[in-house]
């Protein structure tokens, strides 16, 4: 089930950034050097896990469903601040 979650996130990514490619690829990228860059014990070894956050806020900065989608495919890997409102005010439920 995972994966089928996994591939359906990627797809709703994909279908939000219709006309805007290059950040599609560019995140899709992203997921895929992070994911690469876990070794087994899914300690992060090449790309510093805040640089990973903040180019992962910036893509997906206004798209609040976005955001949760990506941190339930994240799982307990990493997990964006949830905008509260449209104003960009957030909460992270790790410091609350």
């Amino acid at each position: 089930m995972a994966k089928e979650y996994g591939i359906g996130f990627l797809e709703e990514v994909k279908v939000v950034f219709h006309g805007k490619m290059g950040e599609y690829d560019e995140f899709i990228k992203d997921i895929y050097d992070f994911k690469t860059s876990m070794n087994d014990d899914h300690r992060i070894i090449i790309l510093p896990i805040q640089e990973f956050k903040e180019r992962m806020n910036k893509v997906l900065k206004g798209h609040k469903h976005l955001i949760l989608g990506f941190n339930a495919y994240m799982k307990h890997l990493i997990n964006l601040p949830i905008p509260l409102d449209d104003n960009d005010e957030q909460w992270d439920h790790k410091t609350g």
